[in-house]
């Protein structure tokens, strides 16, 4: 299995196609050695039945929103593939230098990749000084051991771990990953840690060899792994978490650190208690402060926005866990507030432009999804209802939520 220390490898842990990642791709791809030659692999979704329509979408995406073609390489299953089906894979990830890899369940993608040539090809590219770009399943199944999500949260399979490709463990790396680390869709039941939720998180956290270190990684937030540089950066609108050995540093977006923290044989004495004060954590007076300045703003960028309405989401689920009924209500206030804003923003632009509105509408589509998620029906409405008087109708169509202005 070929390794390097070339190249990038990107993992997000959730939003890989959505508006607020689109600067973390345009990044991601000026760390390619040479031209930018992008293709989608749509082997963890390949047992789905919307896996072609997952593949639409992301060629979509990189030709809506970042002026580049996207090559589908289709390898939805090893057993089904044929040679000629298998050779081309390869043949079309060897021409790549930017190879993306998103939602579905990573012990299928493991099943499918190993020991396979489609699997050297991929490595291939990243010894090339390409880049990786894998997210939600597809970050899984990076690390050395990987969490069987589908047959935990979904069959009810006892608690373990499974052998991930371990690609950063060729760089002396001993880390598992986990995307989704902040996600609330669960409503009334915990589902951070990729769904995993706090009892069990607990369980697994101590089946993890002692040297092994956690990288969790919030929603729509990316971690940015330079090899040749040995840095990791972290960019979008979360933060993500370094933990071992019962200990851990939090590090907020356009933070950094070094690959060492990594390495087992290199990090002891260099993580934080997980107890020190605040490290990483929100506070009411941070919310505040973060809704002053977007409601100041001039023009706020929509990632700006998102980064803003994602910190209030979870500290809504943060005061929701603990019960606090009156703080529940003050960030149910200060999210209406934002809401109405960005929507009076879109009414105010020139000439309502299309060209102009459409990241704020696609953001606010995104927002409305993960309420739905998350049961909060009446945030989820008000996005409609203010989109609705504003021309704007919103469609629910089993591909997703398009919309349309009105005549």
């Amino acid at each position: 299995m070929p390794h390097s220390t070339h190249g990038t490898i990107v993992l997000m842990g959730s939003g890989e196609m959505a508006a607020s990642m689109v600067e973390v791709h345009k990044y991601a791809m000026s760390l390619v050695e040479g031209p930018v030659q992008a293709a989608f692999i749509d082997t963890p979704a390949g047992f789905q039945l919307n896996a072609d329509a997952l593949s639409e979408k992301a060629f979509e995406y990189f030709r809506d929103r970042l002026d580049t073609p996207l090559t589908i390489t289709s390898f939805k299953s090893t057993a089904q593939a044929t040679l000629e089906q298998t050779r081309e894979a390869v043949r079309k990830l060897h021409k790549a230098s930017y190879i993306f890899a998103g939602p579905g369940s990573p012990t299928y993608a493991l099943r499918n990749w190993r020991h396979t040539p489609v699997l050297d090809a991929i490595l291939e590219t990243l010894a090339r000084g390409g880049c990786l770009v894998f997210s939600s399943a597809a970050a899984l199944t990076v690390g050395r051991l990987t969490i069987p999500i589908y047959e935990i949260y979904k069959v009810g399979e006892a608690l373990r771990w499974v052998e991930g490709m371990d690609i950063l463990g060729h760089n002396g790396m001993d880390v598992c990953i986990v995307p989704h680390w902040n996600n609330n869709s669960g409503g009334d039941h915990d589902t951070r840690y990729c769904y995993m939720g706090e009892p069990r998180w607990a369980i697994l956290e101590k089946q993890l060899p002692s040297m092994t270190t956690v990288l969790g990684i919030d929603e729509h937030t990316a971690c940015i792994i330079r090899l040749p540089d040995n840095r990791c950066e972290v960019q979008g609108v979360g933060r993500v978490t370094v933990r071992g050995n019962g200990t851990e540093q939090v590090f907020s977006s356009s933070g950094s650190f070094d690959l060492d923290l990594l390495r087992p044989d290199v990090a002891a004495g260099r993580f934080v208690p997980v107890d020190a004060p605040e490290i990483g954590r929100l506070t009411w007076d941070d919310i505040r402060s973060s809704h002053e300045k977007l409601l100041a703003a001039p023009e706020p960028s929509p990632e700006g926005v998102a980064a803003y309405i994602y910190d209030l989401m979870t500290f809504m689920s943060t005061a929701r866990e603990h019960g606090d009924t009156q703080t529940m209500r003050l960030a149910e206030e200060a999210m209406r507030e934002a809401l109405v804003g960005i929507v009076a923003r879109l009414g105010a632009a020139p000439g309502n432009s299309e060209e102009i509105i459409a990241p704020y509408i696609d953001l606010l589509i995104e927002l409305r999804a993960s309420f739905r998620a998350a049961k909060q029906w009446e945030q989820a409405d008000l996005i409609r209802e203010r989109l609705t008087d504003l021309g704007i109708l919103l469609e629910d169509e089993a591909q997703g939520t398009r919309w349309r202005q009105l005549s």
